[in-house]
C-alpha cells in the first residue's frame, strides 16, 4: 500500500510540474527554426598569451616565446540565432541539473553553405630567421588546430589546406607558431585567407617584442 501511495504521489507531482526536457516551446511555438548556415563577411586576427590565462596581445607587448599561446583567425559572419525549444519548470528542484535543460542553438550551426577554404597565406613583417626574412612566407612555421577532425593532432597549414574539400564549419581558426625566432625582436604577421567563392580577407597581427 505504501508503494502505491508513493507512485501516485510521484505521478501527480510530474503531472503538475512536468519532466524537464526539450519538448515544449516556452514562447508558444511561434519561434522559427534556427538558420543553419553562416556567410563570412569579414575577418580579424588576434594573438593570445598565457598570463596566466588567455590574454590578447596588443601592440608593443613583450613576451617570451614560451608564453605565446595561439593566433586566432576570427570570421565575422551573418546569421540569425534562435532558441531551441525547451520545457521550463515552474519550480527548480534540488535534484534538477542543467543536464535536463536544452541549450540555445546558435545560428550558423552547420557552418558556411558554400565557402570552402582554399588558401591561408602568412607573411612575416620582420626578419624572423635566416629562412624567413621580412616580406616572406612563414606558412611552414605555423600549425593549425583541426577543430572538427577525428584526429587531435595539429597539421601544418599547407597540409591542412589540402584536406579542405567542404565548406568551412568553424567561425574561428587557431594557429600555433612552432618555432622561436632566431633573435629577440619585433614580430608581426599579415594573414590572408581566400575562399572558393572568390572572397579574400586580410588582417595583420599586433606588433610585439618576442623573446626566444
Amino acid at each position: 500500500m505504501r508503494t502505491i501511495k508513493i507512485i501516485a504521489t510521484l505521478s501527480l507531482f510530474l503531472g503538475l510540474f512536468g519532466v524537464p526536457g526539450c519538448g515544449l516551446d516556452p514562447c508558444g511555438g511561434d519561434l522559427p527554426d534556427p538558420l543553419p548556415f553562416f556567410d563570412i563577411e569579414d575577418m580579424r586576427v588576434k594573438v593570445s598569451k598565457e598570463d596566466p590565462f588567455r590574454v590578447d596581445i596588443v601592440n608593443e607587448d613583450t613576451l617570451l616565446y614560451s608564453a605565446l599561446r595561439d593566433f586566432q583567425i576570427r570570421f565575422g559572419v551573418n546569421y540569425v540565432a534562435q532558441h531551441q525549444p525547451f520545457n521550463p519548470l515552474p519550480l527548480m528542484l534540488p535534484f534538477t541539473t542543467s543536464s535536463f535543460a536544452c541549450s540555445p542553438i546558435p545560428g550558423g550551426y552547420e557552418g558556411s553553405k558554400e565557402e570552402i577554404l582554399t588558401d591561408i597565406s602568412i607573411t612575416t613583417l620582420f626578419d624572423y630567421d635566416d629562412d624567413h626574412p621580412t616580406g616572406s612566407s612563414i606558412n611552414d612555421l605555423f600549425e593549425i588546430d583541426q577543430l572538427h577532425a577525428t584526429s587531435t593532432a595539429n597539421l601544418p597549414v599547407d597540409s591542412f589546406l589540402i584536406e579542405q574539400t567542404k565548406p568551412i564549419v568553424d567561425k574561428n581558426l587557431l594557429l600555433y607558431l612552432s618555432q622561436a625566432p632566431a633573435e629577440n625582436g619585433d614580430v608581426a604577421f599579415r594573414i590572408k585567407v581566400e575562399f572558393s567563392t572568390g572572397e579574400v580577407y586580410e588582417d595583420e597581427t599586433p606588433q610585439f617584442w618576442l623573446i626566444k
